[in-house]
């Protein structure tokens, strides 16, 4: 499991939250869903979450490796690295 958690910043923590609460992602027959709430938000704003809940879906089903998910997500390793930072989004494996 991983845990997903926001950066020290107040400013960070916000913006981080106000994504959250624009997409989240659901489960139907081994198919993973982004539902995402467009009432009032801007297009960077969808795509940030929208890029925010794939991104922790591929983290989730790499355990968390990095590589992997870079990978899986079709990009550069240093390039997915940069992405994490934009989406102001740190994640941690956890072991349960």
């Amino acid at each position: 499991m991983l845990n997903v958690t926001s950066p020290a910043t107040a400013e960070a923590a916000q913006e981080n939250a106000a994504h959250t609460q624009l997409a989240r992602r659901r489960e139907d027959g081994g198919r993973v869903f982004i539902l995402v709430d467009i009432t009032g938000a801007t297009l960077p704003q969808v795509a940030k979450a929208v890029e925010g809940e794939y991104v922790a879906q591929q983290l989730e089903d790499t355990g968390g490796n990095r590589k992997q998910a870079a990978r899986r997500a079709g990009l550069e390793y240093r390039t997915f690295l940069n992405r994490l930072r934009n989406i102001n989004i740190r994640f941690s494996a956890v072991v349960e």
